[in-house]
């Protein structure tokens, strides 16, 4: 039997508890647990000629067990405040502090976006938003530095274009001239 097969019999069989709404549920079990269903449904079926009381309790517990396990892996996910009310409180410490820091933060960088008077986004987008996405759009919305080139001086020559030193004066031409003029 393939395993559709086994959820419509264990459905349809009337010596089970399972009815149509369970069908999610049992899907989420393997096949070989839903053939021990099925075959302990089989044998309590068969079981009017002379089975024992115990074999039938036995029996009874069996599916409360299993159904108790199909609804517990049916039912839904735990919230965070569920987790927190059984987790140990060291880790309730630990969430509540991360949670501070991570409003502190929140703050800052909507001030830091209040101050940069963007326009983007409204403050109710804003809210909205991830602390990581605020990080992104302070960035984006931080004013531009305008650099400060005061103490950085003329541009220099660029060596290639320049024809290198003027040769020196010559001075014998001024010897010269100024014995002859003495």
């Amino acid at each position: 039997m393939t395993k559709q097969e086994l959820i419509r019999a264990l459905i349809e069989n009337k010596v089970t508890p399972f009815e149509e709404g369970d069908k999610a549920a049992l899907e989420l079990l393997s096949e070989a647990k839903l053939q021990v269903l099925a075959q302990a449904a089989e044998g309590e079926g068969e079981g009017d000629d002379g089975d024992d009381e115990k074999d039938k309790e036995e029996k009874d517990k069996e599916i409360k067990a299993l159904k108790a396990k199909v609804e517990e892996l049916t039912k839904a996910p735990q919230t965070e405040e569920e987790y927190l009310k059984t987790a140990p409180q060291s880790i309730r410490d630990l969430v509540a502090c991360n949670k501070q820091e991570q409003e502190k933060r929140r703050t800052v960088l909507l001030k830091a976006l209040e101050e940069s008077k963007q326009t983007a986004f409204s403050a109710d987008e804003l809210k909205t938003k991830s602390n990581d996405e605020l990080a992104k759009i302070v960035l984006l919305a931080a004013p531009k530095a305008e650099i400060d080139q005061s103490g950085r001086g003329l541009p220099r020559p660029d060596p290639a274009k320049t024809e290198g030193v003027p040769p020196p004066p010559s001075m014998k031409e001024r010897i010269l001239a100024a014995r002859k003029s003495a």
